[in-house]
């Protein structure tokens, strides 16, 4: 690369006072290969990916094109160069392309394709990775779900808790004030032992004892006939 090229290289990364693609135009078609490269980057940079990446597989420049591919960010523009590699036979661009664009491909198109394509050695590097990332995010979700379940388990522990304690309040709210009663033996009107009216030896008229409910002395102790 010559100082020119250099120069102009990095003109049209640091400034953007000019049209990016008019000047592509006229450098693509330029004898130069330099010159044809900044038309790529140009193209780039405008986020005309698929026409930088045409212009530098006419000039075999493939580092640009895997770089190009991975600024995508598009799983279809990184899987269809990995394909181009493929039928120009060029393994090592292929591995290099898995490495570089490893998060933009689905890892059963880079197995179909070294499979039918006796390129698995060069895609080993990459299953590994997969596998590995398979794992750990298999692991992630396990200890997310664990964690859910000891929450969630705690939580209707603490309600079951909660539950048990207001129990009784809520069983003596329901019940009525006779039913009260009757749940605590010998308390209020109609005791089986008590001084209340109507009790079985303390009532009125009884037949052992004095009338409402006094005990069988009576009245300040008065005998009877």
């Amino acid at each position: 690369m010559c100082i020119r090229d250099r120069s102009l290289r990095v003109s049209v990364s640091e400034y953007d006072k000019f049209d990016h693609l008019a000047l592509a135009d006229k450098l693509k078609e330029h004898e130069l290969l330099e010159f044809r490269r900044i038309a790529a980057l140009l193209y780039k940079q405008n986020k005309r990916y698929a026409d930088s990446i045409a212009l530098s597989k006419a000039d075999e420049q493939y580092k640009d094109t895997i770089d190009t591919a991975r600024e995508s960010k598009s799983s279809e523009i990184a899987e269809n160069l990995l394909r181009y590699f493929v039928s120009i036979k060029k393994s090592e661009c292929f591995a290099a392309c898995l490495y570089t664009c490893y998060e933009l491909i689905e890892p059963d198109v880079a197995v179909e394709l070294a499979w039918r394509n006796g390129l698995m050695e060069f895609a080993f590097p990459f299953f590994i990775q997969s596998m590995r990332d398979l794992r750990n995010e298999v692991g992630s979700l396990n200890k997310k779900v664990e964690t859910l379940q000891r929450n969630e388990e705690k939580k209707a522990k603490e309600q079951t808790n909660i539950a048990h304690d207001f129990m009784p309040q809520q069983h003596l709210q329901i019940l009525g004030p006779s039913d009260n009663m009757n749940a605590f033996p010998g308390a209020g009107m109609g005791g089986p032992m008590g001084g209340s009216m109507g009790g079985p030896m303390g009532s009125m008229g009884g037949p052992m004892g004095g009338g409402m409910g006094m005990p069988m002395g009576g009245l300040g102790g008065m005998q009877f006939p």
